[in-house]
């Protein structure tokens, strides 16, 4: 079974990060062929949180995704 990459935790995201607008690892600007990471997970306080995150197409193929 095939894992999937470790992702940073949520508290650690930039705003475009977080936003879906750079990729999760390189901080590359996404514009076309990003490709779904996974979620970032953490806790603000003492609430799970999470939110979904992408790569650029370099970093998914890298890491073997989509």
């Amino acid at each position: 079974m095939k894992t999937r990459p470790i992702l940073p935790p949520v508290t650690e995201l930039t705003k475009r990060q977080h936003d879906g607008w750079a990729c999760v690892w390189c901080y590359a600007p996404l514009r076309h062929g990003a490709v779904s990471a996974g979620r970032a997970e953490g806790l603000i306080g003492s609430t799970p949180y999470s939110v979904e995150v992408y790569a650029c197409p370099a970093c998914a193929a890298a890491r073997g995704l989509g």
